[in-house]
């Protein structure tokens, strides 16, 4: 093998993986913005109930409906029956266990299944307690399409450079 076909093959494999990192690393980053900003929106319907426990779910209400975001807010009895007060996108009932209760409580958490989202629980009293939740369907969906961008961008540069 000649001498300037290794460094074009060489050239271009360090050209793809500089451009894979760097751009995984947007894309990563961009994916971790867009759930930060949920999660702010989560903690702000949080910290809206935990301030004011008497009208806890008239509060939760308010501040969900008031969002930019479309949330889903969903009341548990002590008997765990669910009571849905605002619908959003989210086209499932949230419906956590007694572990996922315990570790939303304190920050959101990402519940995976047939549809991915976010979700945050309040504490009342007597056992119930609020839960709100946001799709990341359209996180998601954005953050594929990053990624198969990233590496058609990739592979039509290796094909130009292979031309030339």
């Amino acid at each position: 093998m000649k001498l300037r076909t290794r460094l074009t093959i060489a050239s271009a494999a360090v050209t793809s993986i500089s451009t894979l990192l760097i751009g995984g690393f947007a894309v990563s980053s961009s994916h971790n913005s867009g759930i930060a900003l949920l999660d702010k929106s989560l903690n702000a319907v949080a910290i809206t109930v935990r301030g004011n426990s008497n009208a806890a779910l008239s509060e939760a209400l308010y501040s969900v409906q008031q969002s930019d975001l479309a949330l889903t807010l969903v009341y548990f009895s002590a008997q765990r029956q669910a009571t849905v007060l605002n619908t959003s996108s989210l086209t499932i009932t949230p419906n956590p266990t007694k572990s996922e209760i315990a570790a939303s409580g304190k920050h959101p958490i990402t519940h995976a299944g047939l549809e991915n989202y976010r979700f945050r629980t309040m504490q009342l009293t007597n056992g119930e307690y609020l839960v709100v939740a946001v799709s990341l369907l359209d996180l998601d969906k954005q953050f594929q399409s990053d990624l198969l961008h990233l590496i058609l961008f990739i592979l039509i540069c290796l094909v130009a450079a292979g031309i030339a």
